[in-house]
């Protein structure tokens, strides 16, 4: 079995080293905000256009001879 060494604690810290301005972090939380929203909403219309494609199935007139 390996022990971790120095340089691989380094390793898997080194990305946290890089700090960001506070406009950063909001344009990343507002964008993330903004595509959870936008999935929400494409996720709702899927489910619509569902329910009203098996909607529209059952409420169609049966052929009458003529």
């Amino acid at each position: 079995m390996r022990v971790p060494g120095l340089t691989e604690k380094r390793r898997r810290t080194a990305h946290v080293d890089k700090e960001k301005s506070t406009d950063e972090i909001f344009e990343h939380v507002i964008r993330g905000v903004r595509l959870s929203r936008l999935r929400e909403l494409l996720r709702r219309r899927d489910e619509d256009d569902r329910r009203r494609e098996r909607n529209s199935w059952g409420n169609t007139p049966e052929p009458s001879t003529a």
